[in-house]
């Protein structure tokens, strides 16, 4: 490209052509070794020179293009990589959300009609010996924080609540002795019906059609923090894990320790805590379907938990404490989650208190 010299208007050949022979390496040293940056240069066409404004010192034409030109293009094209970058991963993330969030309906749904299932089940179950004509188009419906198929004993929970119900529109034939037997024969053990339908911790044995349960007193202070998980550990699946026979040391590990729990507890030794929920019956089969379970038993503790378990048949682990519950959630949430464990906590206290009606219409 030709262009006349006393033409401001186009430099840009000029600046290439007349300042190749200047010795780069030595004016840059110079230029730059005052912590002057040359920011605004003056340019002599005819004496082919290129000088600071500011320090009056010689300026290496190419360097000055790559500092004011260059660099900032460099900067420009990077921020543009970073905003891409930030889009791709929001897109990701966002994708993510929906499909966590169609997992969640889906789950809502199959959790409603599984607690629907159970609940009128129950109320069914209680109308038959009472020989009572059910109401016309019964239903029941679940409002609440309890997880389905997380060994949080939410089938119990419908059932217990089907069951009251139905006795409560009935008026009341059936005391709750019996409706503990009834609640017991749909689920095949007493062990989550009982606490849900007289609270705290209940004792209970079986023999033959009698069932014999007793509340046993908690400490004042007592939390339990939840981790629980997305993996979901149906019961009926997670038995089969079990072993089909026991050695006499095991039977013998796990049945002073269900005596020491309750001791414990009792007594409000909570340095026994730990000791007391040791197991070789269940955790250990089902661990398998659990990733890290003894790592968040660790990390939980580490935090300042009196003790962690697998809680029911899982894949719930339940830490008891008396303080730092949030920290320990933390630790908990912290442990699973660097063993890919996808899971959310909840922070609870037991209760006296057993199901009640609270209203009826």
């Amino acid at each position: 490209m030709g262009t006349d010299e006393q033409d401001g208007d186009v430099i840009g050949h000029n600046v290439v052509e007349l300042f190749s022979e200047v010795e780069r390496p030595a004016l840059r040293t110079r230029g730059y070794s005052d912590g002057c940056k040359h920011r605004n240069v003056e340019m002599d066409a005819k004496a082919r020179t290129m000088t600071c404004d500011t320090c009056g010192a010689p300026v290496d034409a190419f360097d000055w293009l790559f500092r004011n030109i260059g660099q900032p293009w460099t900067n420009m094209w990077r921020h543009h990589q970073a905003v891409r970058e930030d889009a791709e991963r929001l897109a990701r993330e966002r994708k993510d959300l929906k499909r966590q969030v169609r997992n969640l309906k889906a789950q809502a749904n199959r959790w409603n009609a599984k607690v629907h299932g159970d609940a009128v089940a129950a109320a069914r179950a209680l109308f038959a010996p009472a020989e009572l004509q059910p109401p016309h188009g019964y239903a029941a419906a679940y409002d609440g924080s309890i997880a389905v198929a997380r060994g949080l004993g939410a089938s119990a929970v419908a059932r217990v609540g089907g069951a009251l119900a139905a006795n409560a529109l009935a008026g009341d034939p059936f005391d709750r002795e019996q409706i503990l037997l009834l609640t017991t024969e749909l689920e095949g053990h007493a062990d989550n019906v009982a606490p849900a339908l007289f609270g705290g911790l209940q004792v209970v044995v079986r023999d033959r059609q009698r069932l014999t349960h007793v509340g046993v007193p908690l400490p004042e202070g007592l939390k339990a923090v939840l981790l629980v998980p997305e993996l979901s550990m149906p019961t009926q699946k997670s038995r089969k894990l079990l072993p089909q026979s026991l050695s006499r040391a095991d039977a013998v590990h796990n049945a002073s320790r269900a005596a020491l729990l309750v001791a414990a507890l009792g007594q409000g030794r909570f340095d026994l805590l730990d000791e007391a929920t040791k197991d070789r019956l269940h955790q250990p089969a089902r661990a398998k379907l659990l990733p890290g379970m003894y790592s968040i038993f660790d990390a939980a503790k580490a935090a300042g938990a009196h003790c962690a378990y697998l809680s029911g048949g899982g894949s719930t682990i339940c830490a008891l404490c008396s303080d730092n519950e949030q920290g320990i959630a933390d630790a908990m949430l912290e442990a699973a989650s660097s063993r890919e464990v996808a899971a959310e906590t909840l922070i609870t206290a037991p209760t006296e208190r057993g199901a009640e009606i609270v209203e009826t219409k």
